[in-house]
């Protein structure tokens, strides 16, 4: 990855002296990536607290994510300083490093989300809040994809895209302007989660005395579950002060949730696998709900002559119960297996077994088996064993 300064004397930068006579070619720096979501700029935020405007070198991809430590070389000076990312075998303690600070911040989305629900369902609950707020909020609602229209394919991947997870990469590919970032910024999840965060940190707020509501830990191997909104702790806070430092709290937990996952991707590519974990928040009418997804995709079978993929999806369904979906596409060859807590849902999925397999098989696919069980899925033991994080004293 190469990163050009736009200029080491942009008057919005905080240094005072011009870097370009300071630095050398082959010289090593080190620097953190600051990311603005509204206008799609990069910085970098050298140890002195200097920040220079920067930008990824043209046919350069993806690119740091805001607050990524980055070691780089001095390609040259001449006719921009143009930096080289080095990768000196660091990567792990790099993610490891950024895992230690992200970890700990995360919590479930769902709570931010059932307060979003609360609120659009109560319009004057959130006419009380600052008017920026309120624009941030509406925006992080509006960027919702709605449950029915997942039903078609195009719509379901642009949602998979815009579910924060790709932040970093998109806005590396969008041209450099303003129409474009604030594009992004209208349908990204992430993207629109900084932007509340950056209205909320400007407010005075109380300590919130709230904890994170309990949520299974981001993991790319074990067995995914779903993860309840639960009732809305606005609706409980007396006072606007109380429900903008509960909404501060949430919104940073949330943040950090999406970072966790990003980082563990890259965790997981580092080790040679090929694994995804996506948490897209959705609107059902009124309410908001979050669709959990687990993406792993095997290397090529020699026998079969094309990939095998597995994909797992979580949702809660209410008053119905959790629902668990497993699917293996090995070639054209499908297995299907529904799991769910609730024997009323499973005996009402498994009247739709018939018409779903019909489905299927018009698609042309082969099916191999198509079940629904009644309970939560469980480790088999087969999944491959990684750690999520390494503390040593």
């Amino acid at each position: 990855m190469r990163i050009d300064l736009l200029s080491a004397n942009d008057p919005r930068t905080t240094a005072s002296t011009p870097l370009r006579t300071l630095w050398r070619v082959g010289a090593i720096l080190e620097a953190v990536a600051v990311r603005d979501v509204t206008t799609g700029e990069l910085w970098l935020q050298m140890n002195n607290n200097q920040r220079l405007p920067a930008r990824l070198a043209s046919g350069h991809s993806g690119g740091p994510l805001n607050g990524e430590q980055l070691q780089l070389r001095v390609l040259r000076d001449t006719p921009v300083l143009a930096l080289e990312a080095i990768d000196d075998g660091r990567g792990g303690q790099i993610t490891d490093d950024a895992l230690r600070r992200f970890l700990p911040k995360q919590s479930s989305p769902a709570a931010l989300l059932a307060n979003l629900g609360w609120l659009a369902r109560n319009p004057n609950e959130l006419r009380n809040l600052p008017p920026n707020v309120q624009r941030a909020l509406a925006n992080i609602w509006q960027a919702m994809p709605s449950i029915g229209g997942l039903q078609d394919a195009e719509q379901l991947a642009s949602a998979l895209l815009n579910s924060g997870t790709f932040l970093e990469a998109q806005l590396a590919k969008l041209p450099a302007t303003q129409q474009a970032n604030q594009s992004l910024t209208n349908s990204d999840f992430k993207a629109a989660l900084l932007q509340l965060h950056e209205q909320l940190r400007g407010l005075r707020l109380e300590a919130s005395t709230s904890q994170p509501p309990p949520g299974p830990m981001p993991s790319l191997h074990a067995p995914l579950s779903a993860m309840s909104t639960g009732p809305a702790s606005l609706s409980v806070l007396d006072g606007v002060a109380a429900q903008l430092s509960e909404l501060k709290q949430q919104t940073d937990g949330a943040l950090a949730r999406v970072t966790t996952n990003q980082l563990l991707h890259d965790s997981a590519a580092q080790q040679g696998l090929l694994s995804w974990l996506i948490e897209l928040p959705i609107k059902n009418e009124d309410r908001a709900e979050l669709l959990r997804f687990k993406f792993e995709r095997e290397p090529r079978d020699a026998n079969i002559g094309s990939e095998s993929w597995t994909v797992e999806v979580a949702l809660d369904l209410a008053n119905q119960g959790p629902l668990h979906v497993q699917v293996s596409l090995r070639g054209k060859r499908l297995n299907v297996q529904l799991r769910s807590e609730s024997p009323l849902l499973v005996q009402a999925l498994s009247q739709q077994l018939e018409t779903l397999k019909a489905s299927l098989r018009d698609q042309g696919l082969e099916l191999d088996r198509v079940v629904c069980l009644h309970g939560n899925p469980v480790d088999n033991g087969s999944a491959r064993l990684t750690r999520l994080l390494d503390i040593r004293a």
